[in-house]
């Protein structure tokens, strides 16, 4: 019993963290293909991105598929007992009945205690190098959604523009910056590009080499001030730009874990249907958590806040960052879809994993039962239908972000518990039986949204809570007029 404890808590740590930092890794030494137009398409996000941004793009990356990964692996038995039954099952068919018995027998007998092993060894091939094509693609949707590469050429593209019109042109640019740095060799893709685009490229290879510590604005303010410009983007404030530390938002997660707990805990005490002020017929059928069925709460809440309540603080803040760079070329409903669209894959991919493991749990390990489960279609409203909660939650928030924020957030608050019990309603009514338990689903969107916004007041970013719909006015792009011959000629910021 220790030495099976001892090895599912082994490989659930040790897995836990090799899937961060291999998640980590593929979203941060991402590449795009080149743009001479986009300074960010040469570099890696690592390159272009400071430590605390590189810290909150793989947080939001990868703890997601990291703690699907832990889920599994509570449940590595009931998870690998249906595949193992059934590939002995494939072998005595293709193969034939082993005449000694050796290889299905030990297959059969496999101890429990391997079964973590087993997950691990498996979550790992995913990740190899054709396997990980899936997790490369959400990766780029990530990074596109939020705007995180147009951020960098809004700002690197600026500042060149600036540095240009200051010292004249781009002769006398470069060889300041020459004078003043090594020599930064032009990829050949910018041969016929621009000035602005040449330069552009070089103060970000600067920016990514000589001063990896600061964020963009302040590494370029940097580079100004040593060729001898002595202001640049006054108007852009680096906290606007990014003003998060990981402290608060480490401390947010914490206080919202807290709350959950207390919700798995006294929520199943709380029975409304026995407090005598209220019609009990008022709410039939009813449903109701039970104190023996806590663990199967916890898992429910695990996976609505991975599902919708990480997504909705995601979501939140990628609204707000690409409405900063992308107002040029697309409206508000137009970000709010795309930002939509992202939450709704996250989320979905996410969903499928707690189903997928539940349905194997739930089948007494028979694989052949836990396939006709799947072909279910209410088995894929229970997937579908939640996972548009962080979207759409995310669009009333759009919508109602005219009105005072503390309203809007109550309407974000009402319409996830509205939608938590709709989606439980439909999955009930399509299951042939309907058992009342989406009154429960309806106080968990409350309870959890209500928990969540709750706990992001102790970030110090207000795009967790609060829609920015309007870009930042340092940021709009600026088109001077060129001159014959003159370096100041510039590219469209907003592509």
């Amino acid at each position: 019993m220790y030495l099976d404890m001892a090895i599912l808590i082994l490989t659930s740590i040790v897995g836990f963290i090799l899937i961060i930092i291999i998640l980590r890794d593929i979203i941060v030494e991402s590449r795009v293909p080149v743009d001479p137009s986009s300074p960010s398409s040469f570099f890696s996000v690592r390159q272009i991105s400071s430590k605390s941004r590189v810290f909150l793009i793989s947080f939001a990356y990868s703890i997601p598929f990291a703690l699907i990964y832990l889920y599994v692996s509570l449940y590595a038995d009931s998870v690998v007992s249906p595949a193992k039954d059934f590939l002995i099952s494939k072998l005595d068919a293709v193969l034939g009945q082993d005449p000694s018995g050796n290889f299905q027998s030990a297959l059969k007998n496999l101890p429990a205690s391997l079964s973590p092993i087993f997950v691990l060894l498996v979550s790992l091939l995913i990740f190899a190098p054709i396997l990980r094509a899936p997790f490369v693609v959400l990766a780029q949707l990530l990074l596109r959604a939020a705007g995180t590469r147009q951020r960098v050429d809004v700002i690197t593209i600026r500042a060149g523009t600036d540095i240009l019109s200051d010292l004249g042109g781009f002769d006398n640019s470069e060889r300041a910056l020459d004078s003043e740095f090594r020599d930064t060799p032009l990829p050949i893709e910018l041969a016929e590009s621009s000035d602005v685009e040449k330069f552009s490229y070089k103060l970000l290879y600067l920016s990514s080499t000589e001063f990896p510590q600061l964020n963009l604005v302040n590494s370029l303010k940097g580079i100004a001030k040593r060729i001898g410009v002595k202001e640049l983007m006054p108007d852009v404030d680096p906290d606007e730009i990014y003003k998060i530390m990981n402290f608060y938002l480490v401390a947010s997660v914490i206080i919202y874990s807290v709350l959950c707990c207390l919700y798995i805990f006294f929520i199943p005490e709380f029975n409304f249907r026995y407090i005598e002020s209220i019609d009990p017929n008022l709410f039939q059928p009813f449903n109701w958590p039970a104190i023996d069925e806590m663990s199967a709460l916890a898992s429910s809440v695990a996976q609505r806040s991975l599902s919708f309540v990480f997504l909705i603080g995601v979501g939140y803040y990628m609204f707000s960052s690409r409405r900063r760079y992308y107002s040029k070329v697309e409206s508000e409903i137009q970000s709010a879809g795309v930002v939509f669209a992202f939450l709704t894959i996250f989320s979905f991919v996410i969903n499928l994993a707690f189903v997928l493991v539940t349905i194997s749990r739930s089948q007494d390990g028979e694989l052949g039962r836990t396939l006709i489960a799947i072909n279910q279609k209410k088995i894929w409203i229970e997937i579908f239908l939640p996972s548009l909660t962080a979207g759409l939650a995310l669009i009333v928030a759009a919508v109602s972000s005219k009105i005072p924020n503390s309203l809007s957030l109550i309407l974000v608050v009402c319409f996830s518990s509205v939608w938590f019990f709709l989606s439980q309603y439909i999955y009930e009514i399509n299951a042939t039986q309907v058992i009342g338990y989406y009154w429960h689903q309806a106080v968990l969107g409350f309870c959890l949204s209500s928990a969540y916004f709750f706990s992001v007041y102790f970030i110090n970013d207000t795009r967790f809570y609060r829609l920015k719909v309007s870009p930042s006015p340092a940021l709009v792009e600026r088109r001077p007029k060129p001159e014959s011959g003159s370096a100041a000629a510039t590219v469209p910021i907003s592509r």
